[in-house]
């Protein structure tokens, strides 16, 4: 009998010793019955994009407010990185187009070649009308580039600056370069009727009745007629 009693207090006391202790004020039970705590979840880090059109948080390849395509990342020359505008945030420089070297090294954004040192070649215009080559031939009919860049030349018709035998305003062909005149005021090359410098009309010239003035050849360049006799 003392045996069955003395294992009775010792699961009673072990029992109490296991038994988490409640504060002052709350009942046992209510422990008990509180449920274990939910693992914390962790905070998602922040993602997506920044569109030119002021929607943030873009996470596919598209703008969700406006559809344009993700911005690619450029670095600027004076140290700012990850622009998405035409102009850098640091300096305001404009992006800078990339180019292709001959040396088979396409992308540079720099003055010289990444690939092989050598600058960046200047761009030159095709007679065929192809304008920035950089490469040895015209990508447009093959010629290769000339040794020299042809003169520019202004057209009548007000157009200057003209690289090949027609003027890119009016479609007029480049006036004959062997009948330029020289103005005595200094200026050389002239090809119209009259100086670029000073506007005087070409010496020896004749004005025809039907108003035409300044014409150097022996008959009238606006109505035809000849020039009369002296």
């Amino acid at each position: 009998m003392a045996k069955i009693l003395n294992t009775l207090a010792s699961g009673v006391l072990n029992t109490a010793l296991n038994r988490p202790t409640a504060p002052i004020g709350v009942q046992p039970s209510a422990i008990a019955a509180q449920p274990a705590a939910a693992p914390a979840v962790p905070a998602a880090a922040a993602a997506g994009w920044g569109c030119p059109c002021g929607h943030k948080g873009n996470t596919g390849k598209f703008c969700s407010g406006c559809g344009k395509p993700q911005p690619v990342l450029w670095d600027c020359s004076c140290g700012y990185k990850g622009n998405t505008g035409k102009f850098c945030s640091g300096c305001g420089k404009p992006q800078p187009v990339p180019w292709d070297c001959p040396c088979g090294y396409k992308g540079n954004t720099g003055k010289f070649c990444s690939g092989c040192g050598k600058p960046q070649p200047v761009p030159w215009d095709c007679p065929c009308g192809h304008k920035g080559n950089t490469g040895k031939f015209c990508a447009d009919c093959g010629k290769p580039q000339p040794d020299s860049q042809p003169a520019a030349w202004d057209c009548p018709c007000g157009c200057k600056g003209n690289t090949n035998k027609f003027c890119a305003e009016c479609g007029k062909p480049q006036p004959d370069l062997s009948a330029s005149w020289d103005c005595p005021c200094g200026c050389k090359g002239n090809t119209n009727k009259f100086c670029a410098e000073c506007g005087k009309p070409q010496p020896n010239s004749w004005d025809c009745s039907c108003g035409c003035k300044g014409n150097t050849n022996n008959f009238c360049a606006e109505c035809g007629k000849p020039k009369p006799a002296a």
